[in-house]
């Protein structure tokens, strides 16, 4: 899937993530399964962080593992915020993920047939850096939006 994405976006460099296709039928299953991967994320970002804040303190890799292993994230948080750092200031695509998804746009043609211009539905792929939580009505807002493909 990485290497079609690098394609499709023209990355001169091929890029690697972590994705998913998940087929689901209804509105409540897309925003929970979102809200669930998007808290993951937020997971990752204090581990990601809290590793490398502790080596950047001169920690052994190996320690710096065993420090964070069982630490609630709040803690982590704090210490990282003792370190200098406020995770909340962070990217927010590192912080809350980023989605691809297709955006409808009309293209404006002519019918030779009927002589006369015409407009058509057609998709591109697009890529949402900056996204809402999807626990909160804007992301709910912004999922119905990409659901109901008007967006």
């Amino acid at each position: 899937m990485a290497s079609a994405l690098s394609i499709v976006l023209g990355f001169k460099e091929a890029i690697a993530f972590d994705a998913r296709v998940i087929p689901v039928c209804k509105e409540e299953d897309v925003l929970e399964y979102l809200a669930q991967r998007q808290a993951e994320a937020w997971r990752n970002h204090i581990n990601a962080y809290g590793y490398y804040g502790l080596r950047e303190e001169g920690v052994s890799e190996k320690d710096a593992e065993k420090r964070l292993r069982g630490m609630k994230a709040g803690d982590v948080h704090e210490m990282l915020f003792q370190l200098g750092l406020n995770l909340n200031e962070t990217p927010k695509w590192q912080r809350r993920g980023i989605l691809i998804a297709k955006q409808m746009y009309e293209k404006e043609g002519y019918n030779l047939k009927a002589e006369k211009k015409v407009t058509a539905a057609r998709y591109k792929i697009v890529q949402l850096w900056d996204l809402p939580l999807f626990g909160s009505e804007e992301g709910r807002d912004l999922i119905k939006l990409l659901l109901n493909e008007k967006f």
